[in-house]
């Protein structure tokens, strides 16, 4: 949607030039989702046609980048088929409006050993990026849940689970260029994980310019907290 329409064609351009470059094998991009483009929301997502979402981004992605292997999966990520979705060793960007999917996603990646989660969210102004990642069944950086009461305990729920009025009635009203921040900063943050740099567990930021990162890890508290300055070049500040 909003976020996911920003973001694919991107990561996969950039995919797609790791293996022309003989610098990655074959990459498998998944697509899931079970909404489907709207005229209506064309301000804010980018879409060549409407129709399922995952089944016309993984097409459109497919033709303009050969290279990768696309897949799409037109469906809802319940905690009946997550584990179908999300595998060991896969890098997860998680693009959706909603807690009760986070929970959901994150309470699962905990479940692996091997995972990089990346959750990227917007209003209108403001976004945030959240990340966690495991390694040989650690936490390199806490879930998405830390220290966040209204991801572990959510208020609103799965999509599945909705009604086509709810479907209709969520989500905060959002601003393409907001969409498109976020989608970079989720993008960034990937990078720098692949570049073995240091980089932060959480971003805030908005479309006024400000920004603040922060590394957390479990068993702090907000107060003991990591601020990171110039992420790019790994220098942190207390």
């Amino acid at each position: 949607g909003g976020i996911g329409s920003h973001l694919s064609p991107v990561l996969c351009q950039y995919l797609q030039a790791l293996v022309q470059a003989g610098k990655a094998q074959q990459e498998t991009v998944v697509f899931i989702d079970n909404k489907s483009y709207e005229p209506r929301k064309a301000n804010r997502q980018v879409f060549t046609e409407t129709g399922n979402k995952a089944e016309v981004t993984a097409a459109r992605m497919s033709q303009m980048f050969p290279c990768l292997t696309t897949e799409a999966k037109p469906h809802f990520v319940t905690a009946a088929n997550i584990f179908l979705f999300i595998k060991e060793g896969d890098t997860v960007f998680l693009c959706v409006d909603n807690h009760a999917t986070r929970k959901l996603v994150s309470d699962h990646c905990v479940s692996l050993k091997n995972v990089t989660l990346i959750s990227g969210g917007n209003d209108l102004r403001k976004g945030t990026v959240q990340v966690h990642i495991r390694k040989n069944g650690g936490n390199v950086t806490p879930p998405i849940t830390f220290l966040h009461p209204e991801i572990e305990k959510p208020e609103d729920h799965n999509p599945a689970d909705m009604g086509c009025e709810e479907l209709a009635q969520a989500g905060a009203p959002q601003l393409i260029f907001t969409n498109h921040m976020t989608a970079s900063h989720m993008l960034c943050r990937w990078w720098l994980e692949n570049q073995g740099e240091i980089g932060y567990s959480e971003l805030s930021f908005g479309i006024h310019g400000t920004a603040r990162a922060v590394l957390r890890r479990e068993g702090e508290t907000p107060a003991t907290t990591t601020e990171v300055s110039h992420v790019d070049r790994g220098e942190n500040r207390t």
